[in-house]
């Protein structure tokens, strides 16, 4: 099993997680560093960088609460890509959260995105590592989500109040999301 480390100010590789966060993610999901570790001082968020020895191998960013963990950000570092390492982190977080159910979000498969082929391809990763579609997707910033999770079910309830931890009362605002029946079209 890969090590885990709780990501702090001033983590020691914070200049590989920032490039993460900035290099391996849409603009219009990134989330200001100083936003994410005030969630985690605030004892809302972990904020975690896995190791195999000595060698980072990437992070994930989950809002915890008492019986659900939702994965905001996953990242394996671009320099080990395709080395099983994105599926032993999976494995890392449901054994760090047992017993809570976990939830993230991908991209929703679409022929025509100019993604499609990688979208595909990340939504049979997680369902080969357990993870099933929720009877909900979410639109935020314009894109569509699709919800999925391990253990269990998530409400659209559960899920508005995860990202309201995550967005306080002032995101909350000017960040909206909308929430979509699985049959209900844009």
């Amino acid at each position: 099993m890969l090590e885990t480390k709780k990501i702090t100010r001033g983590f020691v590789d914070q200049d590989l997680i920032l490039h993460d966060l900035t290099n391996q993610f849409p603009r219009e999901q990134h989330v200001p560093y100083a936003i994410l570790m005030r969630r985690v001082e605030q004892g809302y968020a972990d904020f975690l960088a896995f190791y195999d020895g000595s060698k980072y191998v990437g992070l994930a960013y989950c809002i915890v609460r008492a019986d659900i963990m939702y994965v905001l950000f996953l990242a394996v570092s671009e320099a080990v890509h395709s080395k099983g390492y994105g599926g032993q982190i999976i494995d890392t977080l449901k054994a760090c959260y047992q017993g809570k159910k976990i939830v993230l979000n991908i991209e929703e498969p679409n022929e025509s995105a100019p993604n499609a082929q990688q979208r595909v391809r990340r939504k049979i990763f997680y369902e080969r590592h357990g993870f099933k579609v929720a009877d909900f997707r979410v639109i935020e910033s314009g894109a569509i989500y699709e919800v999925m999770v391990y253990r269990g079910t998530c409400t659209p309830i559960e899920y508005k109040t995860m990202l309201r931890i995550l967005k306080g009362p002032v995101l909350s605002i000017f960040i909206k999301s909308k929430i979509l029946n699985a049959s209900e079209t844009t």
